[in-house]
């Protein structure tokens, strides 16, 4: 299996159903799996959702164990050589996994691969983009928290 996209989902079935389309979309030429890891949601029919998305991994749980904890059960279950950790709310180009996975093969020393998270209106949100973290970067976060409170 070459990707396996984790997706937790809590209470959004329309940003889920988009989000699931457009997974499957980019899946169409590509060898991947989708999981979700439900976190007890009271607001998705997930016997709708298995009948329209059969393909689906589900993983629901008996209750709300947090972003965290919930994508690393994703991930515990993941069959892909690489994994995608995905919002509910994304929706996903049809090219990005090979353009991702080739990025990433293109390159000798290189653990994560991130993209740039784009609106509806195509506008680039800049927090999608954030400095490694190193000590200097931490510092510097927790300095001008200190700074911007008094």
């Amino acid at each position: 299996m070459k990707l396996s996209i984790v997706i937790v989902s809590y209470n959004a079935p329309k940003h889920l159903e988009i989000c699931l389309d457009s997974c499957q979309e980019a899946l169409k030429n590509f060898e991947g799996e989708i999981i979700v890891v439900d976190n007890n949601s009271s607001e998705i029919d997930f016997l709708s959702l298995k009948k329209n998305y059969p393909n689906v991994n589900y993983l629901l749980q008996s209750e709300n164990l947090g972003f965290a904890k919930a994508n690393n059960i994703g991930v515990e279950n993941a069959l892909g050589d690489y994994i995608l950790i995905l919002n509910p709310d994304t929706i996903i180009p049809e090219d990005i996994f090979p353009k991702l996975i080739d990025f990433h093969q293109s390159k000798e020393k290189i653990g994560l691969v991130g993209v740039r998270l784009i609106d509806t209106n195509g506008n680039f949100h800049p927090e999608s983009k954030r400095n490694i973290p190193t000590a200097k970067n931490s510092f510097s976060k927790l300095f001008k928290r200190f700074n911007s409170s008094t």
